[in-house]
């Protein structure tokens, strides 16, 4: 299907904070990039949508909704929606409304329960995983300076620890790097990088990176399951990674291409395991970045996604549709969440 040109504006992915902005800006900026490769405008927008776009593209959750609706009920066209998993975020009573304005939802999460749950509100849910950017992660020819790597906060995600405890106190004095915050407690000072160049050069400082999701990534296949951008950055960065999530790392990973462990005690052998057979690492490094190099780049997802938009939006259809007003609930979040605000800006 050949590509309309479509203008798609993303609205309000909450960049403004400098956090989120830190860690996903540029992620972001890749999958727009890759969209205009394909012959899209892309336009990104905070408090208005653009009257010149074709679609709007909003995210749902994390006390989001609330200027969504708005920025829905202020655009003519069209409507997808962002979302987090079901499990985390569903609201009936807004989305059962919406339905005739949306195209469909998309996300991380790749369990049934999110489709099943879309699908009682009359809204087709796509799985949409993250990708990668070869042009920014890549292998480089610089010497390996660490036997294990990780780029991660460890306040943000408790489950961690359950993992990254033995690991330290199997590598004794074998050199290990972490990176991001709540590493004082094991005598590493708080050290934040955004992701980009600079990332890429930490990841390729180790002989073995290691990945380890949040509790609620791992509820398993018929509740939440997903994974981070961490899994596919490592792979296009030319990394051997150890991984743990194996259901969800298996959707988009052979065993010989990451290797990955469910529980601390297997998850951890398997970092000593390749540590300690270099060929074995090597292996997995080439293959990851093969399958990463053909299946996950950001512009092989793009090229997912207008396949999806195209035919929905030949289809679509405006008549009948109304103002939709925001119920008491999101209200009530709204004001919470411009609280939290107001105190964190001192």
């Amino acid at each position: 299907m050949r590509n309309m040109g479509l203008t798609i504006n993303f609205f309000n992915l909450n960049l403004h904070d400098r956090a989120v902005q830190s860690k996903f800006g540029a992620v972001y900026q890749s999958f727009f990039n890759a969209l205009v490769e394909q012959g899209c405008n892309v336009v990104y927008s905070a408090d208005v949508p653009s009257t010149e776009a074709d679609i709007l593209i909003v995210p749902m959750g994390g006390g989001q909704e609330y200027s969504s609706l708005r920025a829905i009920n202020c655009f003519t066209g069209p409507v997808i929606l962002y979302v987090p998993p079901a499990d985390s975020w569903f609201d009936h009573r807004l989305l059962n409304v919406l339905c005739e304005k949306v195209l469909f939802a998309y996300g991380p999460d790749a369990s049934s329960f999110s489709k099943e749950k879309y699908g009682e509100v009359r809204i087709s849910y796509h799985y949409f995983p993250f990708a990668s950017d070869p042009r920014v992660m890549k292998p480089l020819n610089i010497p390996r300076q660490y036997d294990v790597v990780f780029v991660g906060s460890l306040e943000h995600a408790p489950r961690r620890s359950k993992f990254l405890k033995p690991l330290m106190e199997a590598l004794g004095s074998r050199p290990i790097l972490c990176v991001g915050s709540g590493w004082q407690k094991y005598g590493m000072p708080e050290q934040l990088v955004a992701w980009g160049p600079v990332l890429n050069v930490i990841y390729n400082l180790g002989n073995v990176c290691i990945n380890i999701h949040a509790s609620s990534q791992v509820k398993g296949p018929d509740k939440q399951i997903d994974l981070n951008n961490r899994v596919f950055d490592l792979a296009m960065a030319g990394c051997c990674q150890v991984c743990d999530n194996s259901e969800a790392v298996r959707l988009c990973f052979g065993n010989d291409e990451v290797a990955s462990a469910q529980e601390p005690h297997e998850w951890v052998e398997r970092v000593l395991f390749l540590l300690d057979h270099p060929a074995e690492a090597e292996a997995l490094r080439h293959k990851a970045l093969r399958r990463a190099q053909s299946d996950h780049t950001w512009s092989q997802r793009a090229s997912e996604f207008i396949k999806i938009i195209e035919p929905k939006h030949t289809n679509w259809k405006s008549e009948g549709i109304k103002t939709v007003r925001p119920h008491l609930g999101m209200v009530f979040a709204e004001i919470k969440r411009r609280v939290k605000s107001k105190i964190r800006a001192g």
